[in-house]
């Protein structure tokens, strides 16, 4: 049988000929026919498409990151910005919110401490109860901890 040289015929398939139409009998290693169209056959390379991963339909997906094909597995290598994959762990992703997340706030391990909170990446100490005075220019803060913080002007 003759190697096809036309479109497709780069990754070695060999056709099958029946009746007048013709299709794609193989490909060559770590290619596929995935959408059967007899034009483009062999369009795949299954080691490193995403959407093919290792065999027709595998589609590499994770949380928060994007997804890669390498030698027909799926992995990630860059989290979406503001996540980070602080457990290592491929299969869950990248499962940190470095925004908000007080275990890991701006940066995997970054802590918080006690009475603050994680907000826009960085540790702030958490409002417990807020109090404006008398007049608009004046406002007072309790924080978690206990410590008081007031701004404004504290003339009458």
């Amino acid at each position: 049988m003759a190697r096809l040289v036309q479109s497709g015929g780069r990754h070695g398939e060999a056709p099958r000929c029946a009746g007048g139409a013709c299709q794609v009998e193989s490909c060559a290693s770590g290619y596929a026919d995935c959408n059967g169209d007899p034009i483009d056959k062999c369009e795949v390379q299954l080691g490193s498409d995403a959407n093919n991963c290792g065999a027709c339909g595998v589609v590499c997906s994770f949380d928060h990151a994007f997804p890669s094909c390498i030698v027909g597995s799926c992995g990630f290598i860059v989290c979406h910005m503001g996540y980070a994959d602080c457990d290592g762990q491929q299969a869950n992703g990248c499962e940190v919110g470095l925004t908000s997340d007080a275990a890991n706030c701006g940066a995997c391990g970054n802590a918080c401490a006690a009475g603050e909170v994680c907000s826009a990446g960085s540790c702030v100490a958490q409002v417990a109860r807020f109090s404006r005075g008398m007049f608009a220019g004046h406002g007072c803060a309790v924080m978690s901890g206990g410590s008081i913080r007031c701004w404004g002007d504290n003339t009458y």
